[in-house]
């Protein structure tokens, strides 16, 4: 299941962090769109493997110093709300 969350995770990092110049800002939007709308549907294993992804992507980046790094952790650390899997 850790491939299938690090292929869904890193998807939609690209697309929220990539500037405009690397890809379309609404092409971006209706793709995260499509993954919120796919998220909707996993079951609770799989959300759950989707969060224990990020937090461990987060953990790796937290001695890191570089400012790219540290959006990409902010990213991680999001991405259970900003992609409608949890509350928090």
């Amino acid at each position: 299941m850790k491939s299938l969350a690090q292929a869904v995770v890193e998807s939609a990092a690209f697309l929220e962090l990539s500037g405009d110049d690397v890809i379309d800002p609404d092409a971006a939007v209706q793709a995260q769109e499509a993954i919120v709308s796919a998220l909707d549907e996993a079951t609770d294993e799989e959300k759950k493997a989707l969060l224990f992804y990020c937090r461990e992507c987060a953990a790796q980046i937290l001695t890191s110093a570089s400012p790219t790094d540290l959006k990409k952790r902010d990213f991680y650390l999001g991405f259970g709300e900003a992609f409608g899997i949890t509350d928090e």
